[in-house]
């Protein structure tokens, strides 16, 4: 995707980073919540955040990530929900080229898709 509509790596970085921050936010609300003596104990944050359809915020940014880096794979989505933000990175999880690709933070994952979809 050669294409200067493309985001910067530094863009791509903190907008991975800032959507990280606020799921580990929102996950420690939710075990906080559990935890209290709250009268309704099925009331969790995720349920009184933004939902439309059941699609989350993560969701939806995961996906014009994807779109905008021109990622044919959905490799931000993938990055982003089976490596829960690159913390379950594991190697082979994937491959190119016969490879297995490094994609353990932000930038490599980056570099990886503009990498593989740059044609």
């Amino acid at each position: 995707m050669k294409d200067n509509k493309r985001i910067t790596r530094d863009e791509f970085i903190s907008i991975m980073t800032q959507l990280c921050v606020i799921n580990d936010l929102i996950g420690e609300m939710d075990a906080a919540i559990k935890k209290s003596n709250c009268k309704d104990r099925n009331l969790r944050i995720g349920e009184v955040s933004p939902f439309y359809n059941g699609i989350t915020k993560d969701e939806i940014v995961a996906s014009l990530l994807d779109k905008i880096m021109g990622s044919e794979n959905k490799d931000v989505e993938y990055w982003i929900f089976e490596l829960n933000y690159g913390r379950e990175y594991y190697d082979g999880c994937i491959m190119w080229k016969g490879e297995s690709v490094d994609v353990s933070t932000p930038g490599k994952l980056y570099d990886y898709v503009v990498a593989r979809y740059d044609n």
